[in-house]
């Protein structure tokens, strides 16, 4: 059974799966955002509407079975490798880049838009937000590395993430 969401999250607003190049998802969890450039690649945008829920549990909502890697963020221009980034204590950068399949790769946006990578040949994701100030609400972004034959070159930002 889906839990109770208060308004205005309790139904679709007015322009609810109209952002062109984007598609909104349900889940018995909530909605989260999907850009079309990332097909081939699990991800998710989720917003505010997931505020509380860690990445184990987000994760979830993507794909079973992968492992979550995080950084703790601290405004700079620092990338680890995921491997780097798999347990508490979590090391200090705001960025991540998959260095095996079935990875996913979690950071924070909160005032400055998340940007996830995607490379089609390697099947590497890589994603953080941009560096600069806090503040504002954080939103989740993800992305699960996983190799991928097919030929294609994405990039996509918005709030909250993950990918294949």
């Amino acid at each position: 059974m889906a839990e109770e969401l208060p308004p205005p999250f309790d139904r679709p607003d007015a322009y609810f799966n109209t952002l062109a190049g984007w598609t909104w998802v349900g889940t018995y969890g909530g909605w989260y955002l999907q850009s079309d450039l990332l097909q081939g690649f699990e991800h998710g945008f989720f917003t505010r509407q997931w505020e509380g829920r860690e990445p184990d549990e987000l994760a979830g909502y993507l794909s079973a079975g992968i492992s979550v890697h995080r950084p703790r963020q601290i405004h700079s221009a620092q990338v680890l490798p995921a491997h780097a980034a798999c347990s508490v204590p979590w090391p200090e950068a705001d960025g991540l880049i998959s260095s095996d399949g079935g990875q996913s790769l979690w950071v924070c946006g909160a005032d400055c838009t998340p940007v996830l990578l995607a490379d089609p040949c390697s099947g590497r994701v890589a994603g953080g937000p941009p560096p600069g100030g806090g503040g504002g609400r954080p939103h989740r972004m993800a992305g699960c590395g996983r190799p991928d034959p097919a030929p294609r070159s994405r990039l996509a930002g918005g709030c909250g993430l993950s990918a294949q």
